[in-house]
């Protein structure tokens, strides 16, 4: 049974890879554009975003944008704006999939009808998350810079307004420079991907456990930039995944070495989300 559910999963984002595929840079007309799209918790929802453009060329990136929120197996759909360059913003299901957290200027939730249901503002010095992650079905993990020092913080939620409660400070450190992506592990810790190609491995506690550097990606594309897959086995030894210049690579944090997987070759790899 676990491996039917896990195949129809599979299938459903194969069928999704094909319907949202881009269209050429040398079209032109009155299109619309779906892009970067997310499955529910359940597997029977997903999320894209979805962009006209009357008589332009797709390369332009003019149009208007809109959150588009689609059931699978009627094809019933719902589009709502949610605010301009959603194609460089980051969103997600949250856990028990009656919401999506848009993460713009400011971290936004809103129903799956296009209700704003709530915007986040961590307790802490008023901070707005650069990066989210959902740590199981009720608490929220969240990284920012702010005066040149790393948070990260997490925090439970209620599902209405869409508020932090019990909010802890996880880490306080000195940092020049931006992040891209955080995600709660499997091991209890925490993992942060700087703009500059450091991955680091937080323990709750707030002290760094791994530390490396990989190449960055040359694109501001944040879905491009993220930890695309972390697990931690083989005698403790955490690995990480993420996309760089040189193709997919897999990153041994605990040994502090890294190797390609797979080659970017011919920048096969620069629409890969």
């Amino acid at each position: 049974m676990k491996l039917r559910s896990y195949s129809a999963r599979l299938l459903s984002i194969l069928v999704l890879s094909v319907l949202f595929t881009a269209c050429s840079d040398d079209d032109e007309g009155d299109i619309l554009h779906y892009y970067n799209p997310i499955l529910s918790p359940d597997g029977t929802k997903a999320a894209f975003a979805i962009e006209s453009r009357v008589g332009v060329k797709v390369a332009s990136r003019q149009g208007t944008s809109n959150l588009a929120v689609r059931t699978l197996s009627s094809g019933a759909e719902t589009n709502f704006f949610v605010g301009d360059n959603l194609e460089q913003s980051r969103y997600w299901f949250t856990p028990d999939g009656s919401a999506i957290a848009v993460l713009q200027e400011e971290l936004k939730f809103y129903t799956l009808e296009g209700a704003l249901a709530g915007t986040f503002v961590s307790e802490f010095q008023s901070a707005s998350p650069s990066a989210i992650a959902f740590n199981g079905t009720d608490r929220m993990v969240w990284a920012t810079v702010l005066n040149n020092r790393l948070l990260i913080g997490e925090a439970e939620f209620s599902n209405a307004p869409w508020v932090p409660l019990n909010e802890e400070l996880l880490v306080d450190d000195p940092l020049v420079g931006e992040v891209w992506d955080i995600q709660a592990t499997n091991s209890n810790t925490v993992l942060v991907y700087l703009k500059d190609g450091t991955i680091r491995e937080y323990a709750t506690s707030g002290s760094i456990l791994n530390q490396l550097k990989v190449e960055p990606f040359g694109s501001s594309d944040p879905w491009k930039n993220r930890i695309h897959y972390y697990f931690s086995r083989f005698n403790g030894r955490s690995f990480v995944y993420v996309l760089d210049n040189g193709g997919i690579r897999q990153a041994n944090l605990t040994d502090d070495v890294d190797s390609l997987i797979i080659v970017n070759e011919g920048n096969s790899l620069n629409n890969f989300t």
